[in-house]
């Protein structure tokens, strides 16, 4: 049964004349289990009505979706799907249509809402594919949906040929279903079936040989046949290999002939739209009694399909009805069609006019629509329009400035930079011409976004200069971010910072969210190139509150990626990796390979410190793998931490392979500071190979030079390799020298990971910095942080092969739901054969080592020694049984958990994260991710089904880490200026702790930056209140004039 309906959706009822195709819907019947089924075939072939007679037949809810040219654009094309799913997944279109999600992001959103949703199979057909064929995100979302949808989902794509899909594995998997041209064809019989539908009577053996012949089985043709005379085939009909179309047009003639004057009037006039309804037939056409003449050609299956919301002819159809209009009278032809454009241009429906005039040969009108509706096109992400529009006026020999300026910006998006300086230089030819100087300064900033984009600085920067001197905001604001981030990709940190910096207020102003991100984003790449990690996670933290809030789970990825580094370079192993993996995640969900490219770079740098050596060559592979020939920064970066690795492991030769292909795209996109930092990574290779003095004197002026740029980071990196070269020279002073500089620059910066790194790897230098715990005692602290994290056995070994009956971790679950999980394995209740078993092991894991002694009085108190002591062994038994004998041990009289099983408990890590987070500032951008992890772990109460003792002090520890929680996320919010969201937060830790008179100080404040005075007032009276009836008091003196001074 067909379910749902749109004005895209065909309707189960079928015109008269339609044969049952019991061969093909059998084989459809098998749609359950197929992942994927296509129905592919030139036009006429009957795809849609077969689907049809499916979908009327199938004990499967089918839900339909009829593509059409303008959705073409993605935001058209999801806003259809979105409503065509509406009625088998209610809610889908409220929860998903808000955000402006890029198109894999939004099918994989769509996949999951339908996973989580809908429990029953389903059909989803998609007809008419070939409407998007060339769009390149029209097809991006429709290659994910394909791999992305969940089985239940069974999805039918209808086209004139086979969509560009990831085919292969669905193949192998036996997941597809196709039919083709082939089996569409009418049979004999089925031509013989629908003869004696139409005609009344069986088509004698020559007429049926002939017309077997002639049309090969084409259904279109055959029901067009049998409507003149059969006999009169040999005289109309062409050969069927001129195609569809020449087939349709000589056997359109005599079927319109066959009609009676005002059906053919109708036929012909009604064919100037797309779309058919009585209104529009009488409103814009003037034509009388359109909803009897509708039903009556439908009825006789003139190729008129019924929607929901009207008619609409079949292609073929339609062209040929029009080209017999415009034969027969052009006057009318072009009449109707200019009073169908101005129908729609009254609508404010541009896309619908613009066809009309042009089909009106009314140019100027159509161009007026274009060069009119070129920008806001462009922001709805109508892009595919636009670039079909300005091909239509082109081969009509017509030019228009503001419309191919915007195509140029398409073109730019899609780094197709050729098609887009062409025409950026006859934009500025016309614009100059005009004296439109803004215009100009328009294309101007294109083309240094271009050079940018393909790493031509110098030329961007130029442009850029010269357009801060005559350009007007918004370009002028625009052209101070692309001068920052050119010149921090040349190396000239504190230029770029401080173009940056001049641009951000303007962004500010301006008020996109998004833009505002972005020019954080670079800020905090800035600084933290100068070594400015304070202003680096302030710029972070605001950046990704500003990605959560837009809702762009690809922009949120990269975000993570940069709140990853900020971790890792603060020496934060743990939270750095988790990180990195929860925006990996993201990236691999949405399908964003830049996102990506750039969080398997950053996890592979982390991997790559902590050891883990293959896992970090892996995903150095990966990422050059995704980023093929763009991100020439991240690709010489991946390069160059490739290097090191190398070196690290003694293979100097691959090591310098490796910083030559850096080396050279540094030269080729003249990327100052990578070139240098090649330089570097060359150097200490060199050092390796014998030529240590010579390493010692390079280093040093790298070392050097990238100090008087104030890019204190990559310098203090170079003095830590400058050491480690003048060790392999036998100069253990000058090595020692050279740590106290990177330990200076270290302690300025408040970190000097880096050099750390370089240490742990390195055989000779960590003695040197164990035997100066004093005078290079930060070092020494993140040399020993480093080791903590070290990834030790990075392969499997046989070791770990023979002991795999042994449990390796432990994941325990307490707060809100309980379970305990032994190598990723959930055990069962049933498992521990008593509760006391359990709890004896959350004891041990809560309060530590234990004698038998205090066990036995924790858990037996009034029981004799004699069943204290079999209660005792029966319970560790039980215990032991269900974690793995390894796990609980007897050590010096006491019991504890083996320290060599590693073990997750969501407690603990709340009460952990809780901690670092109440180090750091709110502004900090650690601050909130920590909180929010904090938020997450707590689900409820702690131990909710124990009511032993000793875990009531516990319960309350855990509760007053989640208050903590709830204010501390209010005081980010507060710091970056969300009020409302800040006092959501805060009122939530009240309704735990309302005498907290701290927050509710944070409440007012919050009011009056929101300039809320009688909301002030409200508060503190309801506060005054609460604290009246429920214990008598009234506000501290500090909370009453902290509220004096608000309102003052």
């Amino acid at each position: 049964m067909i379910l749902s309906a749109t004005h895209h959706d065909k309707n189960p009822w079928l015109p008269e004349g339609t044969i049952n195709r019991p061969r093909l819907i059998a084989k459809l019947g098998s749609i359950a289990q197929k992942r994927l089924t296509l129905v592919s075939a030139p036009p006429g072939y009957g795809k849609t009505t077969l689907l049809q007679q499916f979908a009327i037949q199938s004990p499967l809810h089918v839900v339909w979706h009829t593509l059409e040219e303008k959705d073409r654009n993605f935001p058209d094309l999801y806003e259809n799907s979105l409503r065509s799913l509406e009625p088998i997944a209610p809610g889908i279109h409220q929860a998903l249509a808000a955000k402006n999600w890029v198109p894999s992001e939004a099918a994989v959103l769509t996949a999951n809402y339908l996973s989580n949703q809908i429990a029953r199979n389903f059909v989803y057909v998609l007809d008419d594919i070939q409407s998007i064929a060339g769009s390149p995100s029209a097809e991006q979302w429709l290659r994910t949906l394909v791999t992305a949808l969940p089985n239940r989902c069974h999805l039918v794509l209808s086209s004139r040929f086979i969509p560009h899909l990831p085919l292969v594995d669905m193949i192998a998997r036996h997941e597809v279903m196709a039919i083709g041209q082939n089996e569409l064809r009418f049979t004999r019989e089925e031509v013989q079936q629908l003869a004696i539908q139409v005609t009344g009577k069986r088509l004698t053996q020559p007429v049926l040989d002939n017309l077997d012949t002639r049309l090969e089985g084409w259904p279109s043709g055959v029901v067009m046949a049998l409507r003149p005379l059969p006999e009169e085939l040999e005289r109309v009909l062409p050969e069927a290999k001129e195609g569809p179309e020449a087939l349709f047009n000589a056997l359109g003639a005599p079927l319109l002939e066959t009609q009676s004057p005002d059906i053919r009037h109708f036929l012909m006039v009604s064919s100037v739209l797309d779309h058919l309804t009585p209104e529009s037939c009488k409103q814009i056409l003037g034509l009388p009694d359109a909803a009897v003449k509708l039903a009556e050609i439908h009825r006789r299956n003139l190729f008129l399909t019924q929607t929901v919301h009207g008619f609409s002819y079949h292609s073929l159809f339609r062209a040929f009805l029009q080209k017999r209009l415009q034969s027969q009278n052009p006057t009318l032809f072009n009449q109707m069609h200019i009073q169908a454009a101005q129908w729609f241009e009254a609508q404010d429906e541009i896309e619908y006019a613009f066809p009309h005039y042009l089909a009106a040969d009314q140019l100027d009108d159509a161009i007026s629509l274009a060069e009119q509706a070129a920008f806001s096109y462009f922001a709805a992400g109508k892009i595919e329009t636009l670039l079909r529009w300005e091909a239509i006026l082109h081969e009509r020999q017509q030019f228009t400035p503001q419309l191919s300026y915007v195509c140029a910006m398409i073109y730019t998006d899609r780094y197709e930079y050729d098609s887009a300086f062409q025409r950026l230089d006859r934009c500025a030819e016309a614009f100059a011409a005009y004296e439109n100087w803004d215009g100009l300064a328009k294309v101007q900033y294109q083309r240094a976004m271009i050079f940018q984009q393909r790493g031509n600085y110098d030329e961007a920067i130029a442009i850029a200069t010269e357009l801060l001197e005559t350009a007007t905001d918004p370009i002028g604001f625009r052209s101070l971010r692309l001068i920052g981030v050119a010149r921090l990709q040349l190396g000239d940190v504190q230029e770029g910072i401080s173009a940056l910096e001049q641009a951000l207020p303007a962004y500010r102003k301006d008020g996109d969210a998004y833009a505002l991100s972005l020019v954080l984003q670079d800020l905090s790449v800035g600084y933290a190139q100068a070594g400015d990690l304070d202003q680096t996670n302030a710029c972070l933290q605001e950046m990704v509150a500003l990605r959560r809030d837009l809702g762009s789970f690809g922009a949120l990825a990269l975000a993570m990626n940069n709140l990853g580094w900020s971790y890792h370079i603060g020496s934060d192993y743990p939270h750095a990796e988790s990180t990195f993996r929860e925006g990996l995640n993201i990236a691999i969900q949405v399908a964003d390979r830049r996102a990506e490219s750039y969080l398997h770079c950053s996890l592979a740098d982390l991997q790559r410190d902590r050891g883990a050596y293959s896992e970090a060559q892996q995903l150095y592979s990966k990422a050059i793998e995704l980023m093929g020939n763009s991100e020439p920064q991240l690709r010489c970066m991946a390069l160059l931490n490739s290097a090191h690795l190398e070196r690290w492991q003694g293979n100097y030769h691959e090591a310098l392979l490796w910083v030559q292909d850096a080396a050279r795209i540094a030269d080729q996109f003249k990327l100052g500071l990578h070139k240098r930092l090649a330089t570097g990574a060359h150097w200490i290779v060199q050092a390796h190979l014998g030529h240590s003095a010579d390493a010692i004197q390079n280093l040093q002026a790298v070392a050097e030079a990238l100090a008087t740029q104030e890019m204190y980071l990559e310098a203090m990196s170079m003095w830590g390799l400058c050491s480690h070269a003048a060790l392999l020279d036998d100069a253990p002073d000058y090595a020692l020298v050279c740590l106290q500089r990177a330990e200076a620059l270290g302690t300025q910066m408040g970190t000097a990971q880096p050099v750390a790194v370089e240490i742990v790897h390195s055989s000779v230098m960590k003695p040197l910095v164990l035997d100066q715990p004093h005078t290079l005692e930060l070092l020494a602290r993140e040399v020993r942080q480093l080791e903590e994290a070290f990834i030790f056995n990075d392969d499997s070994t046989p070791e770990m092969a023979a002991t795999l009956e042994q449990t390796f971790s432990l994941r325990v679950l307490t707060l809100g739901s309980e379970r305990v999980e032994r190598d990723g394995e959930e055990i069962a209740v049933s498992a521990w054969r008593s509760t006391t078993a359990r709890e004896l092991f959350l004891y041990l894991l809560f309060n530590g080592t234990a004698s038998r002694e205090t066990l036995s009085l924790v858990f037996w108190p009034d029981s004799s020694a004699s069943r204290v002591r079999s209660n005792f062994h029966t319970t560790l038994h039980r215990a032991r049984r269900a974690l793995g004998e390894n796990v609980i041990q007897f050590i010096e009289g006491d019991y504890q958990l083996n320290p060599a099983v590693r073990v997750w408990c969501d407690a603990i890590q709340l009460e952990q994260i809780v901690s670092r987070a109440r180090a750091l500032s709110p502004r900090d951008a650690r601050s909130e991710d920590l909180w929010q992890k904090a938020l997450r772990l707590y689900q409820g109460e702690f131990l909710q089904s124990m009511d032993a003792e000793w875990t009531s002090h516990l319960r309350e520890r855990y509760q007053a880490c989640y208050h903590e929680t709830l204010a501390g996320l209010g005081r980010c919010a507060q710091a970056r200026s969300h009020y409302r969201e800040a006092i959501q937060y805060f009122r939530k830790a009240l309704e735990h702790s309302p005498y907290r008179e701290e927050l509710h100080r944070l409440v007012m404040q919050c009011y009056a930056d929101l300039e809320e005075r009688q909301k002030i007032i409200n508060y503190y009276d309801e506060m005054k209140a609460y604290f009246e009836e429920t214990l008598a008091i009234d506000p501290s003196p500090e909370t009453t004039a902290f509220y004096y001074h608000l309102l003052s």
